[in-house]
């Protein structure tokens, strides 16, 4: 089988860079032969050491752009069996390619962004979501092709992780930890860390340790707002940020 991704993104790390370079490894620990177009970076270096061939492509909305990389695929002479792509700029050269060559194309989200859905769900062989809550999000914008839904989690694997050590109560300092990419698409997820913080804020008596693992456009804005929402109380905060 041969498998080919096509990933647009903005930062180097986070989870879609992540889920992109698990599955490449196992769809090739398979057996597949796994292609890989996406722009020169940290997780193209990390592909390559793995043996996954890769197509470094600059993306755009633009026909020059999508046709540019359109043409790269053509240049490299292979008969995918199935294209996989996200929500992006790699829609345009992964859906067109998939058209001129009728191979089948899926498109997994991870999200609430629904990146206009409607324009190009036809053209798509299956839909794949993360959740139930997004699989649901997404129908309530797009009210047919039900039947080409599919939910598969995100999963993990668990023999890299030792048991938890669950948290003492009766302790007086708490460990938070919070791993995103924070640009604006993640809003969502740090607004759960400010109320978290609103929160906590009302328990005087302990110190707390924010430790924010991730980096993004949104970084400043983000650690201000924490900060603020922790000001003018009794609580020990220290807040640290960066990958």
């Amino acid at each position: 089988m041969k498998l080919l991704y096509v990933v647009h993104f903005h930062a180097p790390m986070g989870g879609l860079r992540e889920n992109v370079y698990s599955s490449a490894l196992y769809m090739q620990k398979q057996g597949a032969d796994v292609y890989v177009m996406l722009k020169p970076g940290p997780l193209r270096d990390r592909l390559d050491a793995k043996g996954i061939h890769t197509i470094a492509a600059e993306f755009g909305a633009s026909v020059s752009a999508v046709k540019k990389c359109v043409q790269q695929l053509e240049d490299l002479n292979v008969a995918f069996d199935l294209i996989h792509f996200h929500p992006g700029l790699s829609k345009y050269p992964a859906t067109k390619y998939a058209r001129l060559h009728n191979i089948p194309i899926v498109e997994t989200y991870h999200g609430m962004w629904h990146d206009d859905l409607n324009k190009h769900a036809g053209l798509l062989d299956a839909i794949i979501t993360v959740s139930e809550g997004i699989k649901l999000n997404l129908q309530k914008r797009l009210k047919r092709l039900y039947e080409r839904y599919y939910v598969i989690p995100n999963g993990y694997d668990s023999e890299l992780f030792k048991t938890p050590v669950f948290y003492d109560i009766n302790k007086k300092e708490v460990n938070i930890g919070f791993v995103a990419r924070l640009d604006e698409d993640k809003q969502f997820i740090m607004d759960i860390l400010i109320l978290a913080a609103n929160h906590v804020k009302h328990h005087l008596d302990i110190k707390i340790n924010i430790h924010i693992i991730g980096d993004g456009t949104e970084k400043d804005t983000f650690i201000k707002l924490i900060e603020e929402a922790l000001n003018n109380t009794a609580i020990q905060s220290s807040i640290k940020a960066g990958w």
